[in-house]
């Protein structure tokens, strides 16, 4: 999961073996836990390459962890660029500890676009996250190898003040003579000396080398460079560091002296076999690259930190050919490099590591620099898999790296990802700002998501309409499309949802982007769940989440369990609840401010609960810009609270529902007030709340739901509406099937006619021929199709039995039955089943006889679709498709009636 990388990285292993340190460890160990109070307690180790100072400081951190309890990092200085931006390391490590992601945008400069920062800036960015987290965790462990000198130290100290933090510096340089530290910090300066004779002795022995008295003074005494002369075979007492080096070079073979130097020019800190394989632009199969690494360390040149991460020490990479004699292809090792993070991206190829991320801020600064290059395009890819993996911290130190080499019209690549990133975290008014700044083709469809999120729909459709006209001749994207169908199916505009969705997944077949297509997917399954089609939304949903799981994406994966526990509310509450459960652990790790509000409602639906106004957690007035669709939804709901005020709800419900522009959530405000109205018995009320019916049914009809007809039959049929009123709702119209969760009552007995609060979660999609029986009585001139279900109560244990008929009017050219032709019925399942025959002949007529019988099988018990598609042989033209349901339970149910839906149809 995307939390992974928001894990401290692995401390570097202790080089086996490890000798001549016992008594620093001891000494420096007792100073690193002697500390009182809130105060951090500062070392710097400071001595000559090759001396040994990281792993004496691995070793001091892994133990101060151990007995403080506290959480530990491993901050590697970032080359040539740490001077500048003193807070990068911040952000690693803040990101390292799982730091609350919203705190970072909460300051001013986080709602900045990209270019150049003053030293202030990145502190007010850093400082609120940073104290935030420590007044919560209390202190860490942390470890900045290879610093600059005393006075990046101390700028690297601010935020630790009043905390019980033990930091640790190692460093080169010979300049510590300033004060470490703050007044309120314990600060020591350790200088770390070479092993003393009889320990470097033993070192060498312990490794095997050949000449144990020639080696140590040829190596200085210096743990590095011991290694390297014990795999000498014919040590010389005379040579120097760098001629032990060399000599070592020139006994490789050509790969892997070659592996050595392009390694050594990248100038990454450590790296594992996947960026070998990128820097290396053509790399040797698996096995042969394995061994190429396991030669190289073996001569020392090479060391090994960690598992599956290795490095080439700076004290060696300074002792290699110049730059020079081995010039680097930086385009070629950037495209490299941009098509993994790509893979990562798009589900092509696997995650990124924390640690991986960490080589490629490090390759992006090494490679901004060649104006040639500019590693913009890499930059951007990765800020975009940054925001889709939840992880802000190293974004914003990626924003810092690129920051006074982005140009203008490449700025959206960076601005457009911390936008997202602000927007998954609830922060939408600082991702408006970023996104009103940016590009508008690029930022089009991310500034609708969070008009959106912030129940601004008619704004958002709005956005897109607009960015589109500059378009006219070109089609829409994939993303706005996404965008598009998403607040559609908000809004309750199916038709319309559906296509733009069906539009956006159909282009994105043909792409390799995994990520993508599981969004596609999981918005057809809410369409498809909005319409009632239970089997082919769970289908879309769990196919979604399985390809979030797959992704590593920890947020994809909760709002998929969300919607399949939304899914469930119709099912079984039982296992919806379990589900939102989940669904509601993975937001709040994710910080999903939006997933947990929306989480939360739908956990109260499925305990049966009655409604409150508000999210539990938080009162909405305070709220900064919530989610206003969320909130119309809850006022709707606790309309059936006994001790709310329906009027008031109701009203104020309405007018967000209208404001916002959303229909079918003001079509069921006002319904739900009639029907209140009407229940009151007075007459005073009857002429409002028919007004009200009446106005409701239109924006129903407006969007294409038959709830109207829904609810009318709902009344009826529960006898709770006086006989004089049932005449004024229930005009003579044909009957409309209600789903099962329309038969299930209110949670709210003092409110007996508000109708069951599941029916909100889907429409009922009106037909062709519903649409036709309410303006006039069907056409003598007209030919239907026909369904009938032969079997009362279908089970998955014997077969469906569907009779299909074509009958033609009275006044029909095919009303003469010896003018009728044969025609053929194709049937296709569209969910798991069988349907036989294929093909079937029938003629027109009224007459069952003359129709074509199917018998449909499945094992799985739900609701089944199916389509039979009309054609005339003689001519070979489609007549018409149709297309049906049918429900299979395990155990005989309440009678069903199979009702075909012609608006799918095509004539």
């Amino acid at each position: 999961m995307s939390e992974t990388l928001r894990t401290p990285v692995s401390l570097p292993d202790d080089p086996e073996p490890f000798i001549g340190r016992e008594r620093e460890i001891r000494e420096l160990g007792a100073y690193l836990s002697a500390g009182q109070g809130p105060r951090p307690r500062v070392l710097a180790l400071v001595g000559a390459s090759g001396v040994g100072k990281s792993a004496l400081a691995a070793r001091l951190a892994r133990d101060a962890g151990a007995l403080s309890g506290l959480p530990v990092c491993w901050i590697p200085a970032l080359p040539h660029r740490l001077t500048a931006d003193p807070d990068v390391p911040h952000l690693r490590m803040l990101s390292q500890l799982g730091a609350r992601r919203r705190d970072l945008f909460r300051s001013p400069v986080a709602s900045q676009s990209t270019g150049i920062w003053r030293d202030d800036s990145y502190t007010e960015l850093v400082n609120l996250p940073r104290l935030v987290h420590f007044s919560v965790s209390g202190g860490v462990v942390v470890v900045f190898d290879d610093v600059s000198g005393c006075y990046e130290a101390n700028r690297l100290l601010w935020g630790f003040e009043g905390t019980s933090a033990v930091v640790i510096f190692t460093s080169d340089s010979s300049e510590w003579k300033d004060r470490l530290g703050a007044s309120d910090s314990e600060a020591r300066i350790h200088q770390v000396q070479p092993l003393h004779d009889p320990y470097a002795t033993t070192l060498l022995r312990a490794l095997g080398a050949a000449g144990v008295d020639i080696s140590v003074p040829a190596a200085r005494s210096l743990p590095l460079f011991l290694r390297i002369a014990a795999a000498d075979p014919a040590p010389d007492t005379a040579a120097q560091p760098w001629e032990l080096v060399d000599r070592a070079r020139k006994r490789l073979g050509p790969e892997p002296e070659g592996m050595l130097l392009r390694l050594a020019r990248a100038d990454l800190r450590e790296f594992d076999e996947e960026t070998i394989r990128t820097v290396l632009l053509f790399p040797p199969p698996g096995e042969q690259l394995a061994e190429l690494v396991a030669s190289l360390c073996a001569s020392g040149l090479m060391q090994r930190v960690r598992a599956g991460r290795f490095q080439v020490h700076p004290g060696v990479r300074a002792l290699l050919p110049p730059p020079r004699q081995l010039p680097i292809r930086w385009r070629a090792l950037h495209d490299a490099a941009h098509s993994r993070v790509r893979a990562a991206l798009h589900g092509t190829g696997r995650p990124l590591s924390g640690e991986t991320i960490e080589d490629w801020l490090e390759l992006i600064q090494q490679m901004i620099r060649v104006p040639s290059v500019g590693s913009v395009h890499l930059a951007g890819t990765l800020a975009r898999y940054l925001a889709e993996q939840n992880d802000p911290h190293r974004l914003f130190a990626l924003r810092a790296i690129v920051a006074n080499h982005v140009l203008p019209e490449t700025e959206s690549s960076i601005v457009v990802p911390i936008a997202m990133a602000a927007r998954r975290v609830g922060q939408l008014d600082q991702a408006e700002h970023l996104l009103r700044t940016a590009n508008r083709r690029e930022a089009a469809p991310e500034l609708a998501l969070v008009l959106r999120d912030s129940g601004r729909l008619l704004e958002a459709i709005a956005v897109l309409d607009e960015e589109h006209a500059e378009r006219a001749s070109v089609e829409e994207d994939p993303p706005a499309l996404l965008a598009r169908g998403a607040v559609r199916c908000d809004q309750g505009w199916h038709e319309e949802a559906e296509r733009a969705l069906s539009q956006a997944a159909s282009r994105l077949a043909g792409r390799a982007a995994r990520r993508d297509m599981a969004w596609a997917r999981l918005e057809q399954g809410r369409c498809e769940l909005l319409l009632g089609h239970l089997q082919s939304a769970e289908n879309l949903i769990d196919a979604a989440r399985e390809t979030f799981r797959m992704l590593a994406d920890e947020r994809g994966v909760a709002w998929a369990t969300t919607e399949y526990g939304r899914l469930h509310l119709l099912l079984g509450p039982d296992d919806a609840l379990a589900l939102l459960n989940e669904a509601e652990a993975m937001h709040r790790a994710t910080e999903d401010a939006r997933g947990m509000d929306w989480t939360d409602l739908c956990q109260e639906l499925a305990l049966n609960e009655p409604v409150s106004p508000d999210p539990p957690g938080w009162h909405w007035p305070m709220r900064k810009n919530p989610d206003r669709l969320l909130r119309a939804w809850r006022l709707h709901f606790a309309v059936a609270r006994p001790d709310a005020q329906p009027d008031r709800l109701s009203l104020e419900a309405t007018s967000l529902f209208k404001a916002m522009g959303c229909p079918r959530g003001q079509a069921w405000s006002l319904l739900t007030e009639g029907l209140t109205n009407l229940a009151t018995g007075s007459d005073d009320w009857i002429a409002q709340a028919l007004e009200q019916c009446a106005e409701a049914e239109r924006l129903f009809q407006t969007i294409g739901d038959g709830t109207a007809k829904g609810w009318q039959q709902y009344v009826r049929l529960r006898h709770r509406i006086p006989q004089r009123l049932q005449d004024v709702l229930t005009p003579d119209r044909p009957a409309l099937k209600l789903p099962p969760w329309w038969s299930q009552p209110s949670i709210s007995e003092d409110s007996p006619y508000t109708l069951p609060l599941l029916a909100r979660l889907t429409i009922l999609p009106v037909t062709a021929a519903d649409s036709a029986s309410d303006e006039t009585a069907e056409s003598d001139d007209a030919c239907r199709v026909r369904l009938t279900l032969l079997d009362d109560s279908p089970t998955v244990q014997a077969a469906a039995r569907i009779l299909l008929q074509v009958e033609p009017g009275a006044r029909h050219p095919w009303a003469d039955l010896a003018k009728a032709p044969y025609l053929s019925a194709v049937a296709l399942p569209l969910t798991r089943g069988t349907l036989v025959p294929h093909t079937a002949l029938l003629r027109a007529s009224t007459q069952a006889e003359h129709g074509a019988q199917f018998l449909f099988r499945s094992e799985r018990p739900g609701r089944h679709r199916m389509r039979f598609t009309i054609v005339d042989d003689a001519s070979g033209t489609v007549l018409q498709q149709v297309e049906t349901e049918v429900d299979l339970t395990p155990a005989p149910p309440a009678r069903t009636v199979l009702s075909p839906f012609p608006h799918r149809s095509e004539r």
